[in-house]
């Protein structure tokens, strides 16, 4: 078995975080666990080093899969809702031999939706309100 530089691996996350912005969560597995996870200041799903992987999760797929993920997933597995988007890492043989995970935080994007709603109602309210008033005449 080949042993992995997951330091590199990290410091290399470490790196997209920051380019990602400090709302987004990072994290970094093997096939069993993970191996590093930074929360994002609107996202924290309660991992830490060596949490194993979850059935179900984010990272679970991507490593079933051998894809690249990218979903909207419940507040089911973590207890937060959250936009993810994971790929596989690979060794210089093409063995994959863990993921690379990113979580967005929904909140802005929920806000945003129900902003949208509320807007959605008003008009139709003038809507009908305009109709009333064209009926009187």
């Amino acid at each position: 078995m080949i042993n992995h530089n997951w330091e590199y691996v990290i410091e290399m996350a470490k790196s997209f975080k920051m380019l990602l912005g400090p709302e987004s969560a990072l994290g970094v597995t093997d096939h069993e666990k993970y191996l590093y996870y930074q929360p994002g200041t609107l996202l924290n799903q309660g991992i830490t080093t060596n949490d194993s992987i979850k059935a179900g999760s984010l990272a679970d797929k991507v490593l079933k899969s051998r894809s690249r993920i990218t979903a909207k997933i419940g507040p089911e597995l973590f207890g937060v809702a959250f936009l993810g988007i994971g790929v596989p890492l690979y060794d210089t043989g093409g063995e994959i031999i863990g993921s690379l995970l990113l979580g967005q935080p929904t909140a802005i994007q929920d806000a945003l939706l129900g902003d949208a709603r509320k807007l959605e109602e008003s008009f139709r309210c003038h809507c009908s309100n305009y109709q009333w008033l064209n009926s009187c005449f």
